[in-house]
C-alpha cells in the first residue's frame, strides 16, 4: 500500500472528523483486501482551501457499481453513513477488471 498527503503539514483536524475520515478509509481498505485481489493500493489525502480529498485506488479485479444499489452489506452501509455524517461526497468508478477508485471530498469542519 502507499500512502501519500498533501497539504496536511500544518493541518489540526477535529477528532471526530478524523476518526470518521480514518473509518471510511478503513473500510474501503477492507473492502479491497477481502474482494479485489488487488496487488496495490494508494490512499491518498489532499487539503485544499476548506477541502479535504481522499482518494484509494486499487489494481485489483473491479466489480460492477450497480450491484451497491441493491447491497444490504454492513460494510458499505458503514461508509455510506459516514460520508454523510460529514457532508462528504463520493465518486466510485469501478470495472470488471479495471480495478477500483473511489474519491471522495469533505469539507472541513471549523
Amino acid at each position: 500500500m502507499v500512502y501519500q498527503s498533501i497539504g496536511l503539514e500544518d493541518t489540526q483536524l477535529n477528532q471526530t472528523f478524523s476518526i470518521t475520515i480514518y473509518r471510511i478509509v478503513q473500510e474501503i481498505l477492507n473492502n479491497t483486501l477481502k474482494h479485489a485481489n488487488a496487488t496495490t493500493a494508494i490512499v491518498q489525502l489532499t487539503k485544499h482551501n476548506n477541502q479535504l480529498s481522499v482518494t484509494v485506488e486499487d489494481d485489483g479485479k473491479g466489480f460492477d457499481t450497480s450491484i451497491l444499489t441493491h447491497s444490504k452489506g454492513i460494510g458499505w452501509t458503514n461508509i455510506q453513513n459516514r460520508i454523510e455524517f460529514v457532508k462528504g461526497h463520493l465518486d466510485l468508478q469501478s470495472r470488471p477488471g479495471e480495478g477500483t477508485s473511489y474519491h471522495m471530498e469533505f469539507p472541513l469542519p471549523e
